[in-house]
């Protein structure tokens, strides 16, 4: 960090440990970035959600900072207190050209704002369509309502930059005046193109003898309803008796998610794959993904998923911006699993002509080297080094 043409870039989110979402974007982005132009160091006011790439040679030479005081939500007043001199001694203490904060927490966004004194240029950055801290506590949700309006018109006014991964994301922070200032746009949850193409050998050496591969990518959690897609797929099966379901990724849900499957007899029907690394494969060897969250910023699996050729079910919370191959197709969730399972049956029926659309994912402008680039040209604009 001593170089002085090199832009240093704090990185502030909230982190509950587990590597996806934000901490995804992160190291995705800086991985396609030129290090002897920007430096990212990251600050989890949580818990280190990074921890599993620290010998990862893209993070060589970045600070990363876990301060273990905010929880991934319902946060109260005593935290933030917690929160602010920390904050303040991590400013007084490093010269940072630009503090990005990634998150649609508004009052981490505050507190970033109010203690960071205009020290560095601010971005605040939302990842999420809905505030990701409820609170359950009657009263503490009372307060909070009534000081959210002020405290998004502060963030608004002090931050430099107000970025989202889509414009409902960026309602969700900065409210639906926010999203019309000249100082928010949207920063696409880009991805590998190269992959993510889609390739026969690949997907036939990973079904094996299945004929019909139903796939959930996402978290076990309340937000990507688990418990509805395994509810749609046991529809699915009066139709399509061959069919499998694989499910991958890991979350608080796991127990009550297999509880679910063996609910219904389905232990020999769905594989619960945990975390992987070869997701772009398994996508490859799917033939249909349901995607039946309670709400998204933007989606980027399916986004993932049409890279590779793959048609994806999604609810009417997934924003249309996230169908940028055509590949996509809306229900409501108020829709019975039994009508889910009937558009599945239909999607998977016309699905026979599977091809690579990273061309497509290209021009639409989510390739992660041409949009890396792009964010690297903002940091330069907004720290009056555009050109270097």
């Amino acid at each position: 960090m001593h170089n002085d043409s090199l832009i240093n870039v704090l990185h502030i989110t909230i982190g509950d440990g587990n590597f996806g979402g934000v901490a995804s974007f992160l190291y995705t982005y800086y991985s396609r970035m030129d290090h002897s132009r920007v430096h990212f160091d990251i600050l989890y006011c949580g818990e280190n959600s990074m921890k599993s790439k620290q010998d990862d040679p893209v993070l060589e030479g970045s600070e990363i900072t876990t301060l273990h005081i905010l929880k991934r939500v319902d946060n109260g007043f005593s935290e933030y207190k917690k929160l602010m001199p920390e904050l303040k001694r991590i400013f007084s203490e490093k010269n940072y050209d630009i503090v990005h904060v990634n998150s649609g927490n508004l009052y981490l966004n505050y507190c970033v704002a109010k203690a960071l004194k205009g020290r560095a240029k601010l971005i605040a950055h939302s990842h999420n369509a809905k505030p990701t801290v409820e609170y359950s506590g009657k009263l503490k949700r009372m307060i909070k309502s009534s000081i959210r309006k002020p405290c998004i018109s502060y963030v608004r006014k002090k931050a430099d930059a107000m970025f989202a991964c889509s414009d409902q994301a960026g309602e969700s922070l900065f409210g639906p005046d926010g999203i019309r200032s000249p100082k928010f746009r949207v920063i696409n949850n880009a991805i590998d193109t190269r992959k993510f193409s889609f390739d026969d050998n690949v997907r036939n050496s990973l079904r094996g003898d299945e004929k019909t591969v139903v796939g959930f990518v996402g978290r076990l959690s309340d937000q990507k309803n688990p418990g509805f897609a395994i509810d749609v797929f046991a529809e699915l099966l009066k139709k399509k008796p061959e069919a499998v379901m694989w499910m991958v990724g890991e979350g608080e849900l796991r127990d009550k998610t297999e509880e679910r499957i063996k609910a219904l007899g389905l232990e020999d029907k769905i594989k619960l794959l945990g975390r992987r690394e070869d997701v772009p494969g398994l996508m490859q060897a799917m033939d249909i993904m349901l995607f039946p969250s309670v709400f998204e910023g933007f989606g980027i699996v399916a986004v993932e998923a049409q890279c590779t050729g793959l048609p994806v079910l999604a609810s009417d919370c997934v924003p249309q911006s996230a169908n940028v191959a055509g590949l996509v197709t809306y229900l409501p969730l108020g829709q019975s699993p039994s009508v889910w399972a009937d558009k599945a049956a239909e999607i998977i029926e016309g699905g026979n002509n599977r091809k690579c659309m990273a061309d497509e994912i290209s021009s639409a402008g989510f390739d992660i080297y041409s949009e890396a680039k792009h964010l690297e040209e903002i940091y330069a604009e907004l720290c009056g080094r555009s050109g270097n």
